[in-house]
């Protein structure tokens, strides 16, 4: 329970500033990163709206994630 707390802790920080996230070379780039523990949260920002777009293990080939087909 203590880690669901953790990433619900990283989402609020998010939502009360999304200017804290940052790029990644090895993700796209309208995506924002913010680290929650072991977990890296992958969201983008339009107008007032978060958009959450994966929460992803730190140690995870992003690159082959978010590749394109």
């Amino acid at each position: 329970m203590a880690y669901k707390t953790l990433l619900d802790d990283g989402l609020k920080t998010i939502l009360n500033n999304p200017r804290l996230g940052h790029k990644r070379s090895d993700v796209p780039k309208e995506y924002e990163a913010y680290p929650a523990g072991e977990h890296v949260i992958i969201f983008r920002v339009a107008e007032k709206t978060i958009y959450v777009i994966r929460v992803l293990h730190s140690r995870m080939d992003f690159s082959k994630t978010f590749q394109r087909t």
